[in-house]
C-alpha cells in the first residue's frame, strides 16, 4: 500500500551485524520518513524506527524495545554509560507532512528517566524532500 519494495526476510549471511549480537549505537525516531543511515557516510549502525507511518503509541513502544536490546546482552549492555551513551535520534520533518523534530525529541524523551544517563535524545531537522 505505500510503494516500498518489501524484499523478504533478511538472513542471517545478509545482515550487516554479527546474527549473535545487535551493534546498534542509536535509535533513529524517523519522522521525515526517508532516513536511511546507510546511505549516509560515518553515521553509527541503529535501529531505524519509521515513526511518519506509525502512531506515537507503537513508535514509543518499539523505542523501548531498541532500548531493552541496545542496553541488554543482546547489545552493548554495561558498554553504555553517562560518558557513553546510547542515543535516540529524532529526525524531523517539518516539510511534507512530515512531525517536526521537537515533538518527536518531547515524545522520546519521556523514555530516557530510569536509565541513569545511559540513554539520552538528540535531534536534527531532515532536510526537505526532492521531488
Amino acid at each position: 500500500m505505500l510503494g516500498v519494495p518489501y524484499r523478504g526476510h533478511i538472513s542471517t549471511k545478509e545482515m550487516h551485524r554479527p546474527p549473535e549480537a545487535h551493534i546498534a549505537r542509536t535509535c533513529y525516531y524517523d519522522g521525515s520518513g526517508n532516513f536511511d543511515y546507510a546511505k549516509s557516510s560515518g553515521l553509527p549502525a541503529g535501529f531505524i524506527i519509521s515513526r511518519a507511518y506509525m502512531g506515537k503509541e507503537t513508535s514509543l513502544k518499539e523505542a523501548m524495545i531498541a532500548i531493552s536490546i541496545a542496553l541488554g546482552h543482546h547489545g552493548f549492555g554495561e558498554k553504555f554509560s553517562k560518558g557513553k551513551p546510547f542515543i535516540l535520534i529524532a529526525i524531523g520533518n517539518k516539510e511534507n507532512d512530515g512531525v517536526p523534530a521537537d515533538e518527536l525529541r518531547r515524545e522520546l524523551e519521556s523514555l530516557t528517566g530510569e536509565h541513569d544517563g545511559r540513554v539520552v535524545v538528540d535531534s536534527i531537522e531532515s532536510p526537505k524532500k526532492s521531488n
